[in-house]
């Protein structure tokens, strides 16, 4: 089995469109499920999970209050996934679900962590303000040298972990650092990592959950931690 885990925070605009385009794209040799985390939404987000679930049963729900962050939305879901395989992905689109069969062919290649790259050759990016794409850029820059890495595309989220290497490492980040966390943790425990291109492009409907304001300098210190972590 497969198991797709999406975080989810107030996703009411956009998530309809994402579950329509999940199971028309998906086309997997095996059987799958499909994770929601509501991660403590205040809009109708749940409602709209428990209306496409009469439609596809494989949506499994898991709700809370109040919110926690993207990295304990991940944890509970890794908690509750039975696959062998786990992807994680946005539900923004930005993540295209077609993609999601080669990440797997991918790791079943004998990979541990299989990441879709924003930066790779043949990857893409479109529809995204210049400022986001080069900040986004940039950390991945600069993060890639000091951990020493030659992964691209570090803060990518859109992945596909064994499980059985994905076990032997604790996540306890809250936020959107925890991609970064789990990527050097893997580092660290050896594990064959690949990235893959894909093309990406900015969200349609709704609004980022990431304000570089408001939350630039407090995950800006927790990406340093982590950098450190990587040589201690």
């Amino acid at each position: 089995m497969i198991s797709v885990i999406v975080g989810l925070y107030n996703e009411e605009e956009g998530l309809p469109s994402f579950i329509e385009t999940f199971f028309k794209d998906i086309k997997l040799k095996e059987d799958f499920e499909l994770i929601l985390v509501d991660d403590g939404s205040i809009d109708n987000t749940k409602n709209i999970i428990l209306k496409f679930r009469k439609k596809y049963p494989k949506i499994k729900l898991i709700c809370y209050r109040p919110n926690r962050g993207l990295g304990n939305a991940l944890r509970i879901g890794f908690k509750h996934a039975k696959g062998r395989i786990i992807v994680t992905l946005d539900s923004d689109l930005a993540h295209p679900p077609k993609y999601i069969r080669q990440l797997i062919e991918t790791v079943d290649r004998g990979y541990d962590l299989v990441v879709c790259s924003r930066y790779f050759k043949g990857a893409g990016i479109s529809g995204v303000p210049y400022h986001k794409a080069f900040l986004s850029k940039l950390s991945n820059i600069v993060t890639r040298t000091v951990i020493m890495t030659s992964i691209r595309d570090i803060t990518s989220g859109f992945r596909a972990y064994n499980v059985n290497k994905l076990k032997k490492v604790v996540s306890k980040e809250k936020g959107f650092e925890v991609e970064v966390e789990l990527l050097v943790k893997l580092l660290k425990k050896r594990a064959k990592i690949k990235e893959i291109p894909f093309k990406s492009q900015d969200r349609k409907v709704g609004e980022s959950k990431f304000n570089v304001l408001t939350d630039g300098l407090g995950y800006s210190l927790r990406i340093l931690k982590i950098m450190l972590y990587r040589w201690l």
